[in-house]
């Protein structure tokens, strides 16, 4: 069963990366699990396992709100159905994404 934690507010880190281990890879071992929350490269592995499991686009990207620099992970294309995540860092928000999605199955 998920987590109860607001996929849209999570903090990178131990907790999320447990969350991704088990929701989205299936994986139940927890000796070593990785840094997808952090690590750019370890979340383009996340991504890769939403786009084998889905059949809407998924994009990500970066802006500028109030001279911070955000990234955003949307998935779908039709403004009005699409699901995006915003955060402080890429790896972050595809993360966070992974689990909107997973809950909304």
């Amino acid at each position: 069963m998920p987590d109860s934690e607001d996929p849209y507010r999570i903090p990178a880190g131990p907790g999320l990366d447990s969350r991704i281990h088990r929701e989205i890879f299936e994986k139940t071992d927890s000796s070593d699990i990785p840094s997808y929350s952090t690590d750019e490269r370890l979340a383009k592995t996340v991504m890769k396992q939403i786009r084998s499991t889905r059949s809407r686009a998924l994009a990500t990207g970066s802006t500028t709100i109030r001279d911070a620099k955000w990234y955003y992970a949307r998935y779908g294309s039709d403004p009005s159905t699409s699901t995006e995540v915003l955060s402080e860092s890429l790896a972050l928000s595809i993360c966070r994404l992974a689990l909107v999605i997973q809950n909304q199955t």
